[in-house]
């Protein structure tokens, strides 16, 4: 990982004199960041392989902070290497099984989608540093997988990237299409169009997974926010979809995918509907029926407040008190 560092500049191809003097100024300001020239056009490498992290990040921040290079510098990017060895010289040995939730979770993802949900990223020595299941399933697939090399001893981190999204109208919509970045460290796996919520420069705001990758070294891993928390819902393309059993918020009947939560407020709130108004019909206060039910005022007021779930054996003593039955039904839906 962070092999090398592409700089793009805006240059007059007419002005060949100038033009190659700002590139000598170029290669002269990266390799006071300790990177060099590599020979091929636009690259240029670390010094010292072993300091790649701090080289790469040092490189960048000089590009975008030095004030000659304004409007000259069009773009940089960093670069890895994705092919640092076959799948077979990788190392497992200090690997633990992966929980089977977890493992079925990603493979439900690769049968549906044939791709792996991330890479792989490896030591100098071959050894395995994470997407263990990335490599169990590129085993047993005989799937294609980015292989990453990062140094050891320097600290690793998930990387999302992901873009707005709001949910309207039963169902997660884009905001943008413009993607931006957070490190990942829950517990919970997460894949492309997993809605996280995370924190942002105006507060909270929820994300849909669109990429997931790696980044390594002290400066690179401190230079990003981390994500608050994985809502355990997947969207696709504006579409709820359930992968696995661990997605409890989701529920997949052919081609109606509905997110529970979502239908939970519907219903509780229209049933609290008609029990409110059953009441005042019967001008009956709060007190009243709380002490028909023997059920608190205050559990009462929650209730009908909306602040509180109710259990059906709640349900079925409000309705006693009103003089109703309470009925449970199942409809299909249009």
């Amino acid at each position: 990982m962070n092999e090398s560092l592409y700089v793009y500049l805006n240059l007059d191809t007419e002005k060949k004199q100038e033009s190659e003097e700002l590139i000598r100024r170029m290669d002269q300001l990266l390799l006071t960041a300790g990177m060099k020239y590599s020979g091929i056009s636009n690259m240029y490498i670390p010094v010292d392989i072993q300091k790649r992290d701090r080289a790469v990040f040092r490189a960048e921040e000089l590009l975008r902070s030095t004030d000659w290079l304004k409007g000259i510098l069009a773009y940089s990017a960093v670069g890895t290497l994705t092919n640092a060895c076959p799948i077979e010289e990788i190392r497992t040995d200090r690997m633990q099984n992966p929980m089977p939730g977890k493992l079925r979770y990603y493979e439900q993802y690769y049968q549906k989608t044939n791709h792996l949900p991330h890479g792989i990223v490896v030591d100098e020595n071959r050894q395995l540093r994470d997407g263990y299941i990335s490599y169990l399933l590129a085993k047993k697939y005989h799937a294609r997988a980015d292989v990453c090399e990062m140094v050891s001893g320097q600290p690793l981190r998930k990387l999302v990237t992901g873009v707005h999204v709001v949910f309207r109208d039963g169902k997660w919509i884009k905001k943008t299409n413009k993607g931006y970045n957070w490190i990942y460290t829950k517990k919970a796996p997460v894949i492309p169009g997993d809605i996280l919520l995370v924190d942002t420069k105006r507060g909270t705001s929820f994300i849909c997974v669109s990429r997931i990758t790696y980044i390594a070294g002290q400066e690179f891993c401190s230079n990003y926010k981390k994500v608050r928390k994985h809502m355990k819902i997947h969207m696709e393309e504006a579409k709820d979809t359930n992968y696995g059993n661990s997605m409890d918020y989701i529920y997949t009947s052919g081609e109606q995918k509905v997110i529970i939560e979502a239908e939970q407020k519907n219903t509780r709130r229209s049933v609290i509907e008609q029990y409110v108004q059953c009441r005042k019909m019967q001008e009956m206060t709060q007190a009243e029926l709380a002490k028909r039910t023997g059920i608190p005022r205050s559990n009462i007021t929650r209730f009908e407040s909306g602040s509180y779930n109710p259990s059906l054996e709640l349900l079925v003593r409000i309705a006693a008190a009103l003089g109703m039955n309470l009925q449970v039904q199942l409809t299909a839906k249009e």
